[in-house]
């Protein structure tokens, strides 16, 4: 018999003895075995025996046999051509980049030589042996690509050369072993050190007690709202060619919202439409009679259409100017009536009272916030106060007051856990002494993670726990901080304010 071919060589030799024995069977990775040689003729004495000749071969079929010898010469010659080489596993090479990681990759390679799919092959850079990717073949498109299901890898990195080598499929896994007896238990570690207490947050102090704000509008049925009422006992004459202010020295007590300045300037606490109304006692002294001017002036300038003419007809003789102007007014604007006349007889006369007959005031302004209807309620608006717009000068920004049976004080801040376990937080030292029934409210500040926190009630010294994992979190501390009876008597309390600004005196 012939030798058994060794991977990667080829086929076996040509068998021996009078009879060609027959070829190796080819062994992966290697190539596949030659055929036997043919049978040597029978020698025929006595020129000889016959040469035995079978061909060597690859894969292929074997050589033919020697001729029989015919005496008196010498044997036949041997044998017939060599076979084709057999598809083999080596050689296969492949050019295509590809990545050291698991999942379906298709290499191109220069054959595909005796691969088919579902066998197990591992594909290997020959620049770094360490490094391949091992998988089952999917797909075989002859001399063109082989396609692994790569599940298995070593390495990584991308590279663009790799060889292709047949691979056992992995074995089935061993029995799993008998556990073995437990150990002795290991002494406990020692307890790790606490953390630091975090920084307590910062408390915010209550400021200061803020003005009364204005008084509310009243709804539809309501009383009226900013109001004022001035008048002038004594006479007065024209100082000034050019024209002149009339004064004002007295005002109702019960004046709302609209004051006097500068004895002439009558100033608006607030915003709206007013209605103002005025009436002069006038007295031309001369002869001829003169003719007197009246206007308004908003902020020391004229307002346009405003101004009025008054003539008296002769010597002594009296008239009253009377009228009214709608303005839309800002808070803090103030309005002036100004006269002016070229005669100096005319004056505006006060005169004194007598008996049951009341004074008579040389001049009468009343100025009225029109009224409007306010929102459904039987009180209109509720308490608000207003400020500055921060953004928008002509602007004011209203904000509305918190309603409830108690006076609320509150304290706010940021802290953070970075134990696993807790931050005590402390109020500032008066807390205690002066709110009480004081509640906690804490709220996660998201980092990519929703976390819950919990806090404990407050001590008597001022100080809560918050409770929870590694994070930041706001805190709001509320409490009560006087008592206020909801319910009282009306005979046992003074009430003072208006509207819903009132307050126990």
């Amino acid at each position: 018999m012939s030798n058994t071919p060794t991977p990667p060589s080829g086929g076996g030799s040509s068998g021996g003895g009078p009879s060609g024995g027959g070829g190796s069977t080819p062994t992966p990775p290697s190539g596949g075995g030659s055929s036997g040689g043919g049978g040597g003729g029978a020698p025929t004495p006595p020129n000889g025996g016959g040469s035995g000749g079978g061909g060597s071969g690859g894969g292929g079929s074997g050589g033919g046999g020697g001729s029989t010898p015919t005496p008196p010469s010498g044997g036949g010659s041997g044998g017939g051509t060599t076979g084709a080489s057999g598809a083999g596993y080596s050689d296969i090479t492949s050019i295509t980049t590809n990545a050291v990681t698991t999942g379906s990759k298709v290499f191109y390679v220069n054959n595909s030589g005796a691969y088919t799919a579902g066998q197990r092959v591992r594909v290997i850079n020959p620049l770094a042996l360490t490094t391949y990717v091992e998988g089952t073949i999917t797909q075989v498109v002859k001399n063109v690509s082989i396609t692994v299901a790569v599940d298995a890898k070593n390495g990584t990195g991308t590279y663009s050369d790799w060889v292709f080598a047949v691979t056992g499929n992995p074995g089935t896994n061993g029995t799993v072993g008998v556990n073995g007896a437990a150990g002795p238990t290991g002494p406990t570690g020692a307890t790790g050190p606490t953390g630091p207490t975090g920084s307590p947050g910062t408390a915010v102090n209550t400021g200061a007690t803020g003005p009364t704000g204005p008084i509310g509008l009243q709804g539809a049925g309501g009383a009226l709202g900013y109001w004022g009422s001035f008048w002038s006992d004594v006479s007065q004459n024209l100082v000034e060619a050019t024209g002149t202010a009339m004064t004002l020295n007295h005002t109702d007590p019960d004046t709302n919202g609209v004051s006097i300045a500068s004895s002439s300037q009558i100033t608006v606490a607030n915003a709206g439409v007013y209605n103002i109304q005025f009436s002069a006692q006038v007295e031309d002294q001369n002869n001829p009679a003169g003719t007197i001017v009246i206007w308004f002036k908003k902020n020391g300038t004229a307002i346009p259409d405003s101004n009025t003419n008054l003539s008296l007809d002769n010597q002594n003789s009296f008239a009253v100017a009377s009228w009214n102007f709608m303005l839309k007014l800002n808070a803090g604007d103030y309005i002036q009536i100004f006269w002016y006349t070229t005669d100096t007889g005319v004056k505006l006369i006060a005169a004194a009272s007598s008996g049951d007959i009341p004074a008579i005031p040389s001049v009468i302004v009343t100025v009225q916030q029109v009224a409007y209807n306010g929102p459904t309620g039987p009180t209109g608006p509720g308490k608000t106060f207003i400020i500055d717009h921060p953004k928008d000068n002509d602007r004011y920004l209203v904000h509305a007051c918190l309603e409830g049976p108690e006076a609320g004080v509150y304290y706010r801040g940021t802290s953070e856990i970075i134990d696993n376990q807790s931050v005590t937080i402390e109020l500032p030292s008066y807390v205690p002494g002066w709110a009480t029934h004081i509640s906690v409210l804490v709220t996660a500040i998201y980092d990519g993670k929703v976390k819950t926190f919990a806090a404990s009630d407050v001590d008597r010294n001022g100080k809560f726990v918050v409770y929870g994992e590694n994070g930041r979190f706001n805190w709001l501390a509320m409490g009560k901080r006087a008592s206020v009876n909801v319910e009282p008597l009306k005979s046992e309390i003074n009430v003072s304010g208006f509207g819903p600004y009132k307050w126990i005196e």
